[in-house]
């Protein structure tokens, strides 16, 4: 994966988390603290696009979300197999019953 993009602000835990999970998937990052007076415009333009909580991650130009939103990016979760399936199974079960061959 290439590098993503980190908005935090000191003392933030799930900020330290977000890290600490990229970190361990072994993914680049970018971390713009917006606690430091010089990225005061990235603490502004989030202010005008309505985020009000950081960690704010991005991957390229996708906005993956807050720490949560990243823990389900990188953990999809997996398909169970749908109730469709057993439903045809239990079709073929009843089909089969009902064409007994005559003994």
């Amino acid at each position: 994966m290439n590098a993503m993009i980190l908005y935090t602000q000191n003392n933030c835990i799930f900020c330290s988390k977000a890290k600490e999970l990229l970190r361990k998937h072994h993914i680049d990052y970018t971390e713009i603290n917006i606690s430091e007076k010089v990225h005061e415009a990235a603490k502004d333009y989030l202010k005008r696009e309505g985020y009000k909580t950081v960690p704010q991650i991005w991957d390229k130009q996708e906005h993956i979300g807050g720490y949560d939103e990243l823990v389900t990016y990188l953990n999809p979760p997996k398909k169970e197999s749908s109730t469709l399936d057993c439903d045809m199974n239990i079709e073929v079960m009843r089909d089969a019953n009902f064409y007994k061959k005559p003994q």
